[in-house]
């Protein structure tokens, strides 16, 4: 499993709304089972990781999923700061996968821009 592209979709002074896509990269099938987040560098906050298109019952909820070789799913962001300000936020994402091995961690770090309205 691997990380692709990210996209910010939404920036205010408080929050940042962004996906980012995952792909198998493997020659097997493998479960995304969880996609955690937290912060690295930035204001204190909370981020939420949702599998896009999915019915979780609250944001920041994983629904694990199967992902064939070259198969792609979305992980939709959600960074909620507690106090609003600019520059940058820096994240971690730990996807936790299931594959030949029990369990891999395969983790990345984002920098997400803050304070910066975007347009509809």
């Amino acid at each position: 499993m691997g990380f692709g592209p990210l996209t910010v979709i939404e920036t205010t002074d408080g929050s940042v709304h962004a996906e980012i896509e995952l792909v198998n990269r493997g020659r097997e099938g493998g479960v995304v089972r969880r996609l955690d987040g937290r912060f690295v560098e930035g204001p204190p906050g909370r981020v939420l990781v949702t599998r896009k298109d999915s019915l979780p019952p609250q944001r920041g909820w994983w629904v694990s999923n199967i992902l064939r070789p070259g198969e792609t799913c979305v992980a939709e962001i959600d960074v909620e700061l507690a106090e609003s300000g600019r520059g940058p936020v820096i994240i971690e994402l730990d996807l936790h996968e299931i594959g030949r091995r029990l369990l891999v961690h395969r983790k990345t770090r984002l920098t997400l821009p803050t304070g910066v309205p975007t347009r509809s």
